[in-house]
This record gives C-alpha cells, sequence and structure tokens, in this order.
C-alpha cells in the first residue's frame, strides 16, 4: 500500500489503512468467489436503469438494458480473473 500512495501523491496513506478492509469486502464477494474479479450481475443494470427512468434521467427514452452493458470481455478472460473469497468479511 506504501508503494501505490507514493506513486499517487493525492492519496493518503492513513486514509486507505483505515479503509482497505472495506475496499476488500466490498471488491471480493460471493460472486467474485464463483466467477471471478470483474463480473456483475445484469439484473442489477435492469434495477438502474428502472431507477433512473423513475427520477427522469431519460429524457429521450430509457435505453435498453442490452444497450448499456456487454458481458464479452467477462466471457473471454474468464479462465484468466482470480476468484477470491472476501479476505475481509
Amino acid at each position: 500500500m506504501k508503494k501505490m500512495v507514493a506513486a499517487y501523491p493525492e492519496m493518503d496513506l492513513g486514509w486507505e489503512e483505515k479503509t482497505v478492509n472495506l475496499v476488500l469486502k466490498l471488491s471480493f464477494d460471493g460472486a467474485t468467489a464463483k466467477d471471478g474479479w470483474g463480473t456483475f450481475d445484469p439484473a442489477s443494470i435492469e434495477e438502474q436503469l428502472t431507477l433512473l427512468d423513475k427520477v427522469g434521467q431519460y429524457p429521450n427514452g430509457r435505453p435498453a438494458a442490452k444497450d448499456v452493458y456487454t458481458t464479452k470481455i467477462l466471457e473471454l478472460s474468464a479462465a484468466g480473473r482470480p476468484k477470491l473469497d472476501a479476505p475481509a468479511a
């Protein structure tokens, strides 16, 4: 962590040390253990689009979920992505 903070002066070592466990817990969960780093549930995209539509974020019409995301890179990289449980869970 010290090397990362040294490389990015805008970061604060104390803050990074206080938050690293939370970040790891959010980054490595059951989905990560099952499907690997970087995966997501496409249903979450649908939920976000619905919420944004309800608050008027699409004056020209709500986009279809299939038009705003792809899982292609996840499919192509499935074998090489780490599958880890949350270390801070």
